[in-house]
Order: C-alpha cells, then sequence, then structure tokens
C-alpha cells in the first residue's frame, strides 16, 4: 500500500503543471485566443527559472526572473497575433520549436553536455495542516 500512495502523490506533484497550464489554455480559449504556444511558453519560464536560481543562488528570484520571461514570450506571441494579425496556430506552433531548439541550446551553452545536473535550490515543501494527515 506505501507504493501506491508514494505513486498517487507523484502522480500529483507531477502532473500539477500540466493541469495548470491546461487550465489557462481553457480561460484563453474562452476568450477566443487558439494559444497552442502554452508548451513553448512553460518551457522558456522553467529555463529562465532555472537559470535565474543557477545564477542568483535564490529560489524566490529564480521564479520571479521566470516569470518575467514567461510574459515576455507571451507578450511575442500576443504581438504577432494581434498586431501583425499572423495565424495563432502557425505562431504557438513556431513559438514551440522555437522553445523546445532554445532551452536544449542554452541549457548545454551553460551547463555543459553533462550527464549530472547542477545542484540548485528549491522550494521546501510546507506542510498543509488538515491535509498532511493523509495517508
Amino acid at each position: 500500500m506505501d507504493g501506491l500512495s508514494s505513486f498517487l502523490a507523484s502522480t500529483l506533484s507531477l502532473a500539477t503543471p500540466t493541469l495548470l497550464a491546461a487550465l489557462g489554455i481553457l480561460i484563453s480559449e474562452r476568450s477566443g485566443v487558439l494559444n497552442i504556444g502554452t508548451e513553448g511558453m512553460m518551457l522558456v519560464g522553467a529555463l529562465g527559472g532555472v537559470l535565474g536560481s543557477y545564477y542568483t543562488g535564490s529560489v524566490w528570484l529564480g521564479t520571479l526572473i521566470g516569470i518575467v520571461v514567461t510574459v515576455a514570450f507571451a507578450a511575442i506571441f500576443g504581438i504577432f497575433t494581434v498586431l501583425v494579425k499572423a495565424d495563432q496556430t502557425v505562431v504557438g506552433t513556431g513559438m514551440n520549436i522555437l522553445a523546445s531548439g532554445l532551452t536544449i541550446t542554452v541549457n548545454r551553452a551553460v551547463f555543459g553536455a553533462s550527464m549530472s545536473p547542477p545542484i540548485i535550490d528549491t522550494f521546501s515543501k510546507a506542510p498543509i495542516p488538515l491535509l498532511k494527515e493523509i495517508p
């Protein structure tokens, strides 16, 4: 039973970013925006957060840098779709391709091609009073 509970706990923690992105896509779809580039925004935001945490040594500053990078990437999507009147699907797909290539290239340029990732601080676990007793 212990293996099942740890499996469910890890499933919930690993699925949370994807579920939050899906919620953002749902909200943008309701407003009439087809945001295919959400995955690319997640990639550049994660890269910005990791690099920010790595260079500043602060998890909070890394998170802030990740947010700023994501907003800048989303602004590029907005400029192309609203001002240039480009197709949202084409721009989103292009931004996904750009983000996947950019994150791999920058990651290898900064950290090298070694198999061992650098040690970067993470957020500590915050126990929630009623939820921490659930097995």
